[in-house]
C-alpha cells in the first residue's frame, strides 16, 4: 500500500511538472547519409510535378469536398473583388496611378487620374494597361510587379511583369503620353531578377544576367552597367561590381532632380551594405565612410539620411542621422553628422518620408503607430509629434518632395482602414475614403498581453476575442507569427479573418516575437544566427501563456505563418507537438541545411547563419524542421502550402518535408499552386481558393 501511494504521488508530481514546464521533445537530428527526397528540388520535372498533382488531389478531397468550402471560397472572393475597396495610389509627377483587380479584371488593370479627381468619391480613371487582355493576346499569365519611371516627368516607365507571379520578371518600356508599349528602339529586359535605374531618357543603369559571372550566389545582379538606347544588351559598359558572395548590387537616384547624383550599393549580406556616390559633376565614384550596418533612408538637399543598426560614435542603434553631402564630397567627416531622432526601449523607427519642407518619421511604440515631423533649421534638427489616430496602425503613402501633404491610412484589428489627406504643415486631416465594415466589431475586444519567454524577456502579443468569451480553455484559437528580418507585425483589419474566424467563435492571436522589428535593431538582433532559438522560445511561451490564462488549450490551438513564418511554425510543431493541434505552414523554409543552396537562399545567411560554418551549422541543425522530424513522435496533421512559381523560397522545402513525414507514417496535407510566386497566388480567385482551404482545415481541426 505504501509503495502504491509513493507511485501515485510520483505520477501526480510528473503531471504537475507537465503542466508548468515545457515538455522536451529534443532529439538528435536525423542522421541521413543521402537525402532520398532531393529529387523533389527539381521544380518542373515531370516526376516532381506528378508527385505534386497526386498530393494536391488528396488534399482537395479532404478540404474542397468539405460542404463548408464553397461558401467560404465565395465569401472570401467577394471581399477581394469588392468594388468599394480603397484604390491605393502612387503619385508620379502630376498624376496618381493605381493597380486594380476585381471580378472583371482577374489579372488587373493599371490606371491613372489626377490627384484632384482622386479625392472625389467616384473618381474617373484613365485606363493604361489591361493585363487580362494583354495576357490573352500574348499567351502569358501576366502578373504586374510595379514600374520604374524616368523622373521628374514620369512620361516613360519600365513596366515590370512576371509570367505567373515569380520574382523573375520582364521589363518593357511604356510611353504614358501615347498610352502604349514602345515597339521601336525600346528598352526591353528579358525574364530575370534584374535591377534598373533611369539616368536619362536614353540611358539606364542596369544589373542583369549578362553572363554566368554577372550574378551573385543568391541569384541577383553582381554588376551594374550603363545601357544606352539602341545598344545590344550584352554590350552595356560595366561601371560597378561586387563579389559573388554578395547578396546583390544595384543603384538608385533620388526623386528630387535637384539632387544630381547616383547611389551605388553592394549588399554584403542582408544587413551590411557598402554605399558609393557618383555625383553628376564628377568622374570618380566615392565610397561613403560609415559602418556597413548603416543604411541610407532618404535624401534632402545637402544631406543624406541614414539609419544605424548598431551604436555608431555614441549614437544609439536605430537612430535617424543626417550626414552632410559636402562631407562625402570632400572626405572630411568632422562634425558632419546630426541626430534627427533616437529610439527608447519601447519605440523603433519604421519608415522615413521626405516632403517639401520636412521629413516625416513613422515610429512604432509598443507595436502601435506614431508620427513625428522633423525639420532642419540652420543645421539643427527639431521634431514635433503629430496628433494622429492612436492605438492602431498608420500607413503613409505617396509622399513627394514637391508637397507637404501625403496620404495617411489608419486601421486596427476592429477598425477598417480609412484614408486621409494629411497636411504636415498644419496637421490638418481630410478623410478621403474608408473601407466598409464586414463584421460587427462591437462584439469583440482587443487586448495586448505580455508573455515571459524562457530567458525572462517579456514578449508582447495581441489577442482579438469576443467580449463574451469564456475563460475555460476551450476556445478555438488561431495564433500567427513571423519573427524575422526586422519585420514588424502591426495590427490590421481583416474582413476575411472576421467573417471566417471571429464570427464563428474563434480567437485570433498576433505575436510580436523577437527577430522582428517591433523594438528596433535590438529586438531583431536578439534572434540572429546562433541565437535563433529565442524566437521559437518566444512563440512557445505565448502559446503556454494562452493556455495558462485558460483562453485555449493544445486541442484548440491552431498556428500559421508563411515564408520565415513558415519556418517558425515548422520549428514550432517539431519542437513542441504537444502544444499545437493545427499548423498552416505556407511557402516555408524547412531544410535549413540546404537553404543557402536553393534559389535566393544564400541571401539569408545574414539572418540564419551559414551551414558551411561548423558553429553556425550546429545551431541551425538543432532547429531545422526537416532534420528534426522523427517517426516515433505524434505530430499534428500539418497543412503545407507552397507554389511551383515561387522562385524566392524553393518549393522543394515543403515538398521534401511532406515526403519525409509521409515516409515516417505521419498524416499530412499538401497543396502546391502551379503559379503564384512567393505570395502563393497569381490572382484573386487563387487567393480566395487558398484562403478557403486554410480556414476549412482550421475548422476541421479545432472547431469540429
Amino acid at each position: 500500500m505504501k509503495k502504491c501511494l509513493v507511485m501515485w504521488f510520483f505520477f501526480i508530481f510528473l503531471y504537475g511538472c507537465a503542466q508548468t514546464k515545457p515538455v522536451s521533445f529534443s532529439r538528435e537530428p536525423l542522421k541521413v547519409k543521402t537525402d532520398q527526397h532531393q529529387w523533389l528540388e527539381e521544380v518542373n520535372s515531370e516526376k516532381s510535378l506528378s508527385w505534386v498533382r497526386a498530393q494536391n488531389q488528396k488534399t482537395f478531397e479532404k478540404l474542397k469536398n468539405d460542404p463548408r468550402y464553397k461558401k467560404a471560397q465565395k465569401e472570401i472572393l467577394k471581399v477581394y473583388e469588392d468594388p468599394e475597396k480603397i484604390p491605393y495610389i502612387e503619385i508620379k509627377g502630376e498624376m496618381v496611378y493605381n493597380f486594380w483587380r476585381d471580378q472583371n479584371h482577374v489579372q488587373g488593370i493599371l490606371r491613372r487620374t489626377t490627384f484632384k479627381e482622386y479625392v472625389k468619391k467616384n473618381p474617373k480613371w484613365e485606363l493604361l494597361i489591361d493585363f487580362d487582355k494583354l495576357s490573352q493576346k500574348e499567351g502569358k499569365r501576366w502578373v504586374y510587379k510595379g514600374m520604374e519611371c524616368l523622373r521628374p516627368e514620369f512620361l516613360r516607365c519600365m513596366i515590370r511583369m512576371s509570367d505567373g507571379g515569380s520574382d523573375a520578371a520582364y521589363s518593357r518600356e511604356y510611353d504614358f503620353e501615347k498610352k502604349q508599349f514602345i515597339s521601336k528602339d525600346a528598352f526591353y529586359i528579358p525574364e530575370s531578377k534584374h535591377r534598373l535605374t533611369w539616368f536619362d531618357k536614353d540611358t539606364l543603369y542596369l544589373g542583369y544576367s549578362f553572363n554566368e559571372n554577372s550574378l551573385t550566389d543568391s541569384g541577383y545582379p553582381r554588376e551594374t552597367r550603363i545601357w544606352k538606347r539602341g545598344e545590344p544588351l550584352g554590350s552595356a559598359e560595366l561601371i560597378f561590381e561586387g563579389q559573388k558572395s554578395d547578396v546583390s548590387v544595384g543603384s538608385w537616384r533620388p526623386d528630387n532632380p535637384k539632387l544630381k547624383y547616383t547611389v551605388f550599393y553592394r549588399g554584403l549580406d542582408f544587413y551590411h551594405t557598402e554605399h558609393f556616390v557618383k555625383f553628376d559633376d564628377q568622374k570618380k565614384m566615392i565610397q561613403i565612410k560609415k559602418p556597413n550596418s548603416v543604411t541610407i533612408e532618404g535624401h534632402v538637399p545637402g544631406h543624406f539620411l541614414l539609419r544605424n543598426r548598431e551604436d555608431w560614435d555614441g549614437i544609439p542603434a536605430g537612430s535617424l542621422i543626417s550626414l552632410k553631402e559636402s562631407a562625402v564630397r570632400s572626405g572630411n567627416y568632422k562634425d558632419a553628422k546630426r541626430v534627427v531622432w533616437s529610439p527608447d526601449q519601447s519605440s523603433s523607427l519604421e519608415n522615413v518620408y521626405v516632403l517639401q519642407s520636412s521629413v516625416l518619421l513613422h515610429i512604432i511604440r509598443d507595436v502601435k503607430g506614431e508620427a513625428y515631423k522633423a525639420t532642419l533649421d540652420e543645421g539643427k534638427w527639431s521634431t514635433e509629434k503629430l496628433q494622429l489616430p492612436a492605438n492602431g496602425t498608420l500607413y503613409f503613402m505617396s509622399e513627394s518632395y514637391k508637397r507637404d501633404d501625403l496620404l495617411l491610412g489608419f486601421e486596427s484589428f476592429l477598425t477598417p482602414e480609412s484614408l486621409y489627406l494629411l497636411n504636415t504643415k498644419n496637421s490638418e486631416m481630410m478623410k478621403l475614403k474608408s473601407k466598409k465594415e464586414y463584421f460587427d466589431s462591437s462584439k469583440y475586444i482587443v487586448e495586448q498581453n505580455w508573455a515571459q519567454s524562457t530567458d525572462g524577456t517579456k514578449v508582447p502579443y495581441f489577442i482579438v476575442r469576443s467580449k463574451e468569451m469564456k475563460f475555460n480553455g476551450k476556445n478555438p484559437t488561431y495564433m500567427y507569427g513571423y519573427g524575422g528580418f526586422e519585420i514588424t507585425l502591426k495590427p490590421h483589419y481583416s474582413a476575411i479573418l472576421g467573417e471566417q474566424w471571429l464570427e464563428k467563435g474563434g480567437v485570433f492571436v498576433y505575436t510580436n516575437i523577437r527577430g522582428g522589428g517591433e523594438f528596433g535593431p535590438r529586438w531583431h538582433q536578439a534572434a540572429l544566427k546562433k541565437n535563433r532559438q529565442v524566437a521559437y522560445d518566444d512563440f512557445h511561451s505565448i502559446a503556454e501563456d494562452l493556455i495558462e490564462r485558460k483562453i485555449t488549450s493544445p486541442e484548440n490551438l491552431a498556428i500559421g505563418g508563411g515564408s520565415n513564418g513558415g519556418l517558425l511554425v515548422g520549428v514550432a510543431f517539431t519542437q513542441r507537438p504537444d502544444l499545437y493541434k493545427a499548423v498552416a505552414c505556407s511557402v516555408p523554409l524547412l531544410d535549413m541545411m540546404r537553404f543557402h543552396k536553393l534559389l535566393a537562399g544564400a541571401s539569408w545567411m545574414g539572418e540564419y547563419g551559414n551551414p558551411e560554418i561548423e558553429e553556425e551549422r550546429e545551431a541551425i541543425l538543432r532547429y531545422s524542421p526537416y532534420q528534426n522530424v522523427h517517426p516515433d513522435i505524434d505530430y499534428p496533421e500539418v497543412y503545407f502550402f507552397t507554389s511551383t512559381k515561387d522562385d524566392r523560397v524553393h518549393p522543394g522545402h515543403a515538398r521534401k518535408m511532406v515526403a519525409r513525414m509521409k515516409e515516417q507514417g505521419h498524416p499530412v496535407l499538401y497543396y502546391e499552386n502551379i503559379e503564384g510566386g512567393h505570395g502563393g497566388a497569381a490572382n484573386l480567385k487563387q487567393k480566395a481558393t487558398q484562403g478557403a482551404m486554410k480556414y476549412v482545415y482550421f475548422w476541421q481541426k479545432v472547431m469540429n
